[in-house]
């Protein structure tokens, strides 16, 4: 598996090439995080509904943003962004779209760009979301 460093050390620290890891990064391990949390999804989900999906988002996202900042990048607010400035406009119950945003920045504090995160969870059961940046 390809590292976000060796992948800067041969194309260069662009947004491109950051959004073009992550999603490489969700594609590896999107499946592998949500089976092997899924017992305590699953525990969440019983107690409060939705939110087992920000439980998945959180597990899922967190090493990346450490591989991120090891590179030099920080994203404000945290990857993949804050549930209150996201939006939810789109899509059936089954298949309801979350967007998230977080600005991307260089350790020095110069912004690179912004990452969108669309999340389509289903609303009326727990299922593995989709994940696209």
């Amino acid at each position: 598996m390809i590292t976000l460093a060796e992948t800067f050390s041969h194309k260069g620290i662009t947004l491109e090439t950051v959004t073009a890891y992550v999603r490489y990064y969700i594609d590896a391990h999107g499946q592998e995080v949500w089976q092997h949390h899924l017992t305590e999804i699953e525990q969440r989900y019983q107690q409060a509904g939705n939110k087992a999906y920000g439980l998945y988002s959180q597990t899922l996202f967190r090493p990346l943003e450490e591989e991120l900042r090891a590179a030099g990048l920080t994203c404000d607010p945290r990857l993949p962004g804050t549930f209150s400035l996201s939006r939810e406009h789109w899509g059936a119950e089954e298949a309801r779209e979350r967007r998230f945003w977080c600005v991307l920045r260089k350790t020095q504090g110069e912004a690179l760009g912004t990452l969108v995160t669309r999340f389509v969870h289903d609303e009326t059961q727990l299922r593995m979301p989709q994940l696209s940046r």
